[in-house]
């Protein structure tokens, strides 16, 4: 509510509420009385406006000052000398204020403290590329290079090539000194690129061996030999197989994957491959495959599948008779292993099944394997298990068995075993940050595993059953089962000290063969590297391959191969971050040692040589 009490003239009052005009009132006294008319009719209409106010909201406390006070007046003129206003009701409102204070701003600077010149450290800078070349005993020369690609955050490429070549002479067991060279080459390009959430992968790599037949062997010049299919004895020299031999083989791989681990996510892996192999005898593999695995989740479950195609063709020249029997091949092979997946919060348990084929140009065949594995964290990152049941397949073709036994006759295509019952447990965890152990055992059941023995021929008369037989080998298959009780164990306190040690016991039982000929009983491995001082390293190692045998066809008996101890020490210094110097020593406790029947293998082994980082 608004209010004016206005005098217009002495003989009239206007009063003005809320913009309107009420009343005007004119004396109708004598002048005498009119002050206390007025001032009567003055007080209602005031007691009537506070009352109105009382009832209304109360008035607002809050008070913002934005500049200093400053009266003025405004439309005011006198309207008597001497006004007078007699008022019995008074109204004094009580203000509470605060002050909202605001920092002032200053010009204070701080003046940094020039720190004290100290001496400045060696610059530890990353190269891309490093050599190392020596030299050795045996007329040994080597030397490789690696190139890395390391500033990149969207693809890894790196690369590496090298060279040994020894030529050495070695004694026999029968006192024979012989030329026993080897020259290997090789070749790899590893390639990643990484996307957000997948990686593209690329893989290149060739080999080129070159190596002698040197190895004893018991084949007489002077006698002529029987042949399967030949009905005249043939001699020994058309027996007898060229000393050289050469193998090569370039490789391509490309592959995608994505990077999900977790169990609630769909997970990939699937890659190509395509193979090239050839040696000196002239016979040519070539194959491809095709293969991956892959994860879905069901709810609380999940479906995994693994599965692979693998396609070999091998050509031979024509028949080199009557010392070799080439044959044409073709194979294919099918593995599928569909599995169900449970998942729990600290573990999971896989159950399916294991589908092989294989249509070969010798023989088709068909296998079904059981899965059911367990994982469990028993602790999580401290100590987990993994065991249960399975079924595996090593496929082995004309490539794998010129790799895995150099010296095998090469008109050889060997068959592939099957492990349809294999069961197993492992453990593995920490005892502390510095130390990590495993352990694993197995029993599997084979069939169809191969074992090397030497390719022999018959003499003289057929009842006599007189053999000698050639430093090439040939397999031989049995069906039997093995356990395997493995272990390692890994110490490393601090980044200049760590030990490895390793030990693997192989219990072969074999269903017709006496023996598992040329498989190890046992195996050990314990190497350590560590830094007496800074920038030099020692590493030693000390390896073991238990006692093995062999088949002797001479006596038609076995032939046992000692156990093979290799003792070596090694030491690096880093000159600086460009220039390095090495030097190992193999084999020093200088033991004469047959991995094959009939090949000595090196003894004390030195080399020497420099590194170069740029």
């Amino acid at each position: 509510m608004k209010m004016k009490l206005k005098l217009t003239n002495k003989n009239s009052l206007l009063l003005i509420l809320d913009n309107s005009v009420i009343r005007s009132v004119k004396p109708l006294l004598s002048p005498p009385l009119r002050g206390g008319r007025v001032g009567l009719l003055f007080l209602a209409v005031l007691f009537s406006y506070t009352l109105n106010a009382q009832k209304k909201d109360p008035i607002s406390k809050d008070v913002k000052v934005v500049k200093a006070y400053s009266p003025s007046l405004s439309d005011a003129f006198k309207m008597n000398r001497m006004p007078v206003l007699n008022d019995s009701i008074s109204l004094n409102t009580e203000f509470k204020y605060s002050i909202l204070s605001k920092a002032m701003i200053t010009g204070y600077n701080i003046e940094p403290i020039t720190p004290a010149k100290i001496a400045k450290e060696r610059q530890k800078s990353l190269k891309s590329s490093y050599l190392r070349a020596g030299i050795g005993n045996y007329n040994s020369l080597f030397g490789d290079l690696s190139y890395n690609i390391l500033q990149s955050e969207s693809f890894v490429l790196g690369l590496n090539i090298g060279h040994v070549t020894s030529l050495g002479n070695l004694l026999l067991e029968n006192d024979e000194k012989v030329d026993a060279p080897f020259h290997d080459t090789w070749g790899d390009v590893g390639f990643n690129y990484l996307f957000d959430d997948k990686t593209l992968y690329a893989d290149i790599n060739f080999k080129h061996n070159i190596y002698h037949y040197y190895g004893y062997d018991t084949m007489d010049p002077n006698q002529s030999y029987f042949v399967p299919g030949y009905a005249d004895k043939i001699p020994q020299n058309l027996l007898q197989p060229d000393a050289k031999q050469r193998l090569s083989g370039i490789d391509f791989r490309i592959g995608l994957k994505n990077n999900e681990i977790r169990d609630d996510r769909v997970s990939y892996d699937m890659s190509f491959g395509y193979g090239s192999f050839g040696n000196l005898t002239g016979v040519l593999q070539n194959g491809f495959d095709i293969g991956g695995s892959a994860y879905f989740p069901i709810g609380t479950m999940g479906f995994a599948v693994d599965g692979e195609v693998r396609h070999n063709n091998t050509s031979v020249p024509d028949s080199i008779e009557p010392l070799y029997y080439f044959q044409q091949r073709k194979n294919t092979l099918i593995g599928v292993s569909p599995k169900m997946v449970f998942v729990f919060d600290r573990g999971r348990v896989n159950v399916g099944l294991l589908f092989y084929g294989e249509l070969d140009s010798f023989d088709d065949q068909f296998q079904v394997a059981p899965v059911l594995t367990g994982e469990l964290n028993i602790v999580e990152g401290v100590i987990s298990m993994e065991g249960g049941l399975k079924g595996h397949y090593n496929q082995n073709d004309y490539r794998t068995v010129q790799y895995e036994n150099p010296f095998v006759s090469p008109d050889q295509n060997i068959k592939t075993a099957f492990y349809g019952l294999d069961l197993f447990a492992n453990i593995k965890g920490n005892f502390s940050k510095s130390t990590s152990f495993s352990a694993d055992v197995s029993y599997a059941m084979f069939m169809n595993e191969h074992f090397w023995v030497n390719k022999s021929y018959l003499y003289g008369n057929v009842s006599d059953l007189n053999f000698n037989y050639l430093n090439q080998f040939v397999p031989v298959y049995d069906d039997g089962s093995l356990l395997t009780v493995s272990g390692e164990f890994l110490y490393n306190p601090n980044k200049k000290f760590n030990l490895l040690t390793k030990a693997t016991y192989y219990g072969w039982n074999t269903d017709s063969l006496s023996r598992a000929w040329h498989k190890p009983e046992m195996e050990l491995m314990v190497n350590s590297r560590f830094s007496p001082v800074k920038d030099l390293w020692i590493d030693a190692g000390f390896n073991v391959m238990g006692k093995r045998y062999a088949f002797d066809p001479t006596a038609i008996s076995e032939k046992k191969l000692d156990a093979v101890f290799d003792l070596s020490f090694g030491a690096e210094f880093y000159y600086n971050s460009v220039w390095s110097f090495f030097a190992r020593v193999n084999n020093l406790a200088a033991s004469k040692y047959y991995k094959w029947n009939g090949y000595t293998m090196q003894g004390v082994n030195v080399h020497v040589g420099i590194g170069i980082s740029f």
